[in-house]
């Protein structure tokens, strides 16, 4: 089952780094929230569920066939804090779910940041951040704080923009 484009040697570099950088960008503490838009095959979700076990990890998707997957491997590996949605964001059904309860949304670059963060604002508590990876991070990071809104977004390293 093919379940992302990643060689192994890709997906090798997706989990050990990646996953590691969002889990120490994203700062989540214990009993927070953390959703993962666009989860696909779990490369950043599930290890980010392993390393941070005290907090509730939601991968989200609209593919049932990744979602189905995700559940496999969450049983598999006995990940108590993992929930795996079918959905896309900015449908009405995760907005009203899981209203102003995520602590921490992620994202690699499944969406454009520009209507990611539109859509993902109703989800956020009110301390809630966003991080992305995206490949121009640093341009997106100072062409998004010299416009008009009240988010200040901080760009880690090359890949990784902190709302």
């Amino acid at each position: 089952m093919n379940l992302t484009a990643m060689s192994a040697e890709q997906l090798w570099h997706v989990l050990s780094k990646d996953s590691w950088r969002m889990s120490t960008v994203a700062d989540v503490k214990d009993g927070e929230t953390i959703m993962d838009i666009g989860s696909g095959g779990g490369v950043v979700g599930i290890p980010f569920a392993i390393w941070n076990a005290n907090a509730r990890v939601v991968l989200v998707d609209p593919v049932r066939k990744k979602t189905s997957f995700l559940l496999y491997v969450a049983g598999i590996l006995r990940l108590r804090n993992v929930t795996v949605v079918t959905s896309r964001l900015g449908k009405g059904d995760l907005a009203h779910e899981w209203q102003h309860s995520v602590d921490c949304l992620c994202s690699r670059a499944a969406l454009p940041h520009d209507y990611l963060l539109r859509e993902a604002e109703p989800l956020l508590s009110g301390s809630g951040r966003v991080v992305l990876w995206l490949h121009d991070a640093r341009h997106v990071a100072s062409e998004w704080n010299a416009g008009a809104s009240p988010r200040h977004a901080r760009a880690f390293g090359e890949g990784i923009v902190r709302w």
